[in-house]
């Protein structure tokens, strides 16, 4: 399916390649937007994609097939196939990160990179117990709400794993107005199904077969990565440092939002100047 897509320039720009954004579970393409902005400015020679996964943002369309990372791969595939300048990167996030590997490998991109998304199938302790409480607190609080700072009450005295207050107005972005209250727009079911995918997912095959090369950031606080993928990681980079590098930034699992300097001068280091 075609997904929804923003693109960003420097402005009078002519750019010459595309960088594709890929945001996590229960977010939206805007999720990047920051760092994709400063990202063109400092390369004009980039233009930026942020889209929106299957189920999310402005994606929200059924084509009945299922939620899985592979579908939501050959969707941003589909999505950038025609695209001109074409893409030359492709750059996720949690969820969004094995989304990104998998797409980058049909677009025959040069640069995959992906945000503290840990690439194996074996989660450690504490890795996805944010995400998994939200969906059960959605579970049990269906809404609607009477107003978006209602909502954002509730998540702040829920007690769930890090809600606090950005953290509660960036789960806000997911409401709509309806029948004079605030409702959760996103489909809990399909929710569902696309995390339990990112759970049982495995892209190290799609790294070994990649042409091109993988970019891994690390959140240093981040529970993300357990031993067995930091170590087959750092193998990795020790076996082939021209194609697959390993980036630690100080900061938790949200490292655009933790450390944008850090990650900017990656993205500089690893992708811009390419």
């Amino acid at each position: 399916m075609q997904l929804a897509t923003e693109f960003l320039a420097a402005p009078q720009a002519v750019p010459q390649r595309t960088a594709v954004f890929l945001h996590g579970i229960l977010g939206s393409g805007g999720n990047l937007r920051g760092v994709a902005r400063r990202f063109v400015a400092q390369f004009p020679h980039w233009r930026a994609a942020l889209i929106d996964l299957r189920a999310h943002g402005r994606s929200l369309e059924s084509d009945n097939r299922p939620d899985t990372i592979a579908q939501a791969a050959e969707d941003v595939a589909q999505t950038c196939a025609g695209m001109t300048p074409s893409v030359v990167a492709v750059i996720g996030h949690s969820l969004g990160g094995k989304v990104a590997l998998a797409a980058a490998n049909a677009l025959n991109a040069t640069h995959a990179m992906t945000l503290d998304s840990a690439p194996g199938n074996a989660s450690p302790p504490g890795a996805t117990e944010q995400v998994s409480s939200v969906l059960q607190w959605l579970d049990e609080n269906p809404g609607p709400w009477p107003t978006r700072e209602s909502f954002t009450d509730l998540v702040l005295a829920s007690g769930l794993p890090g809600a606090g207050g950005m953290f509660a107005q960036w789960l806000a972005m997911n409401l709509e107005p309806r029948d004079g209250a605030m409702a959760w727009r996103l489909d809990e079911a399909r929710i569902h199904s696309l995390f339990e995918s990112h759970l049982r997912t495995d892209v190290w095959p799609a790294i070994q077969s990649f042409s091109g090369s993988v970019h891994l950031v690390v959140g240093t606080k981040s529970p993300a990565y357990g031993p067995l993928d930091k170590e087959r990681a750092a193998r990795a980079a020790q076996a082939n440092p021209d194609r697959f590098t390993v980036d630690y930034l100080e900061a938790g699992h949200w490292v655009h939002a933790d450390n944008p300097d850090g990650l900017h001068r990656v993205l500089s280091l690893r992708i811009g100047s390419s």
